[in-house]
């Protein structure tokens, strides 16, 4: 097995044995971290950019992402 699919069917039984308060906390947890890599990596591209213009890009970068799946 590779250890990626490893890696993940741990973090799927992990997430099995949490109570349904405690998965909620992880999943806006792991959404504020997203969001904060997702800027970080804006500012890295943009690093004279204020933060306005960085706000701008994350919401134009944002809309571009949205409902891609459906």
């Amino acid at each position: 097995m590779a250890e990626d699919e490893q890696s993940h069917r741990v973090h799927l039984r992990v997430l099995a044995g949490m109570a349904p308060g405690r998965k909620l906390q992880a999943a806006l947890e792991w959404s504020e971290m997203t969001r904060t890599l997702f800027r970080c990596g804006l500012r890295r591209l943009h690093p004279g950019a204020t933060e306005e213009e960085l706000t701008r890009l994350y919401i134009e970068r944002l809309k571009l992402c949205h409902n891609r799946n459906s």
